[in-house]
């Protein structure tokens, strides 16, 4: 039901999240444009029309192989930063949903959102950066020295080897077992940590507090001292939200498997274009349901305290 409501709540606040996702595809526009004005200048006229349509040939890439590289690199280098804009777009836009979840008004979402979003920017960077530390040292104990300790060394008693120690092991279908049970836990992980980083946010919001540490420890305790209310309706919504993409990653298939037979034209990229904004524009919506779902679970599970401030008044 917290899920339910969510999901409608955010519906309601729609004007939110299209400027999140509006935001988010803009992000892309500067990349896609710099291969667009490459490849104009690259085909010009040396190709037959829809020569080059469905894919660019062995023959093209080879020719324009230092030229590709230099895109690469000219491209890589404004993703990595348009990464981290999406990052800090996301934790901007976290405290307008937390400012929507509790002020208890209605109305002016953007004029209210955007004062939570500014209210809340500075404590969330901090919850955010306790975040990336949390997920390296994770990453650290799944695949460097406590793993191989623990497991390949004390519980598989595996040789040591220079290369893949897995490779000593006497079935491929342990090998197999192993990684993928690596690879679960690491996943578990990593969902357990970004689910208690809302919940820090939202207390932090809740309570006005302004110690990412202090939001961090709480949200641990409220997720392991009541795991199943803390985290169904946040598990139901990406239960949604994979359904969502799964049907938008099908009907991308469908239209690229018609580009690649030569079968569609300018139609069909639009339709992949058009695929990608609708999908941005679900996520922004489903983002924002996560929040006012785990926001209900935060007013209901502490104590609300008195405010003297402007956050949430």
């Amino acid at each position: 039901m917290r899920a339910l409501r969510g999901l409608a709540l955010a519906g309601l606040c729609w004007r939110w999240w299209m400027i999140a996702a509006a935001l988010e595809l803009a992000l892309a526009f500067p990349p896609a444009l710099l291969w667009h004005e490459w490849l104009r200048g690259a085909l010009a006229s040396r190709y037959e029309p829809g020569e080059l349509f469905a894919n660019l040939s062995t023959c093209f890439r080879f020719d324009h192989r230092a030229g590709l590289g230099e895109l690469n690199t000219d491209a890589s280098l404004w993703l990595g930063f348009a990464a981290l804009l999406a990052m800090l777009l996301g934790v901007f836009f976290a405290g307008g949903w937390a400012q929507l979840a509790f002020d208890g008004q209605e109305g002016k979402v953007v004029a209210r959102a955007g004062s939570g979003a500014r209210h809340f920017f500075w404590r969330y960077v901090r919850v955010w950066l306790v975040t990336l530390v949390l997920l390296a040292l994770w990453s650290w104990v799944l695949f460097d020295w406590p793993w191989k300790k623990v497991v390949l060394d004390w519980i598989l008693r595996l040789p040591d080897a220079s290369g893949d120690r897995l490779e000593a092991l006497t079935s491929e279908w342990s090998a197999v077992a192993v990684r993928v049970a690596q690879a679960g836990i690491y996943a578990i992980g990593v969902a357990l940590l970004l689910c208690c980083a809302d919940y820090a946010r939202l207390r932090i919001a809740w309570k006005d507090g302004r110690s990412a540490i202090a939001g961090w420890f709480g949200a641990l305790w409220m997720v392991g001292t009541s795991p199943f209310r803390t985290l169904a309706p946040l598990a139901a919504i990406f239960v949604f939200e994979v359904a969502i993409v799964a049907v938008a990653s099908w009907l991308s298939r469908r239209s690229e498997g018609q580009i690649g037979a030569h079968e569609a034209g300018l139609r069909t990229v639009a339709l992949l274009a058009a695929t990608t904004a609708v999908l941005a524009l679900l996520r922004c919506w489903l983002r924002g349901s996560r929040y006012l779902a785990a926001a209900e679970v935060v007013r209901e599970s502490v104590p609300a305290p008195q405010r003297s401030g402007a956050g949430l008044a």
